[in-house]
């Protein structure tokens, strides 16, 4: 399985999220139980996070956050459907919120 999907010993451990047999997503973010359960909420559901302005700010205040990508504007905008959210899915490092 490891040739097959290319994994090599430096790699483990390794997540891979398969969506089909033509789509999978690994993750590269922190291995702590916060990120991972963060990660499989964007694969399998909103890949960005709709906030509140005070949740934002909150967030933005706390110790927690280490990056975020805060989209502001139409979830329906191209913008949003063709780079916040594809994005979003493929990057494990950052928070992706959206007001």
């Amino acid at each position: 399985m490891a040739e097959r999907f290319k994994i090599k010993a430096r790699d483990i451990p390794k997540l891979i999220f398969f969506r089909d047999s033509k789509d999978k997503v690994a993750f590269t973010g922190g291995k702590t139980k916060d990120k991972i359960k963060y990660w499989l909420s964007k694969i399998n559901g909103e890949k960005s996070q709709e906030l509140s302005c005070e949740d934002l700010k909150s967030l933005v205040a706390s110790d927690t956050l280490e990056y975020m990508l805060a989209f502001f504007g139409e979830i329906s905008s191209d913008l949003f459907v063709k780079a916040h959210e594809p994005y979003a899915l493929h990057e494990d490092l950052i928070q992706f919120v959206h007001n």
